[in-house]
């Protein structure tokens, strides 16, 4: 690119006025007109920024309650280990003693096992479920 396009590519973007131009009404009207339009263009990109304002503050809240939720049910999966582990042990503890005794024809200590680890799971989660009212 030449100096004399960089020039006038210069003089393009930023015109510059002499004093005795300034005396031309048509010089006036070009720039109210310009005003206007550059008043209008400014007004544009105002309502423009506050709708993305308006839409990050949307997505920021979406991203809060995202992220409160995903929270909750973080603590929900780490505070639910030791539950299940004691209900699977009640369970699986409690039904083997009762098939272990049901074939060795022991009926009433199958039937005691089994009602035992009925009421023990039970336990378990009445217990889990008035410690963490949300599950």
């Amino acid at each position: 690119m030449s100096k004399n396009n960089r020039k006038d590519e210069n003089m393009a973007s930023n015109p510059t006025l002499r004093d005795d131009e300034f005396s031309n009404p048509g010089v006036g009207k070009i720039l109210f007109n310009e005003n206007i339009r550059l008043k209008a263009e400014i007004d544009a990109l105002k309502k423009s920024l506050k709708l993305n304002q308006n839409e990050l503050e949307k997505l920021r809240s979406e991203n809060h309650e995202l992220d409160k939720a995903n929270s909750i049910l973080d603590f929900r999966l780490n505070t639910a280990f030791l539950p299940e582990l004691l209900k699977f042990l009640a369970s699986s503890v409690g039904m083997g003693f009762a098939v272990g005794f049901f074939f060795n024809e022991k009926i009433e200590y199958a039937v005691f096992s089994l009602i035992l680890s009925i009421v023990i799971y039970g336990g378990i989660l009445i217990l889990y479920k008035s410690h963490n009212p949300h599950n």
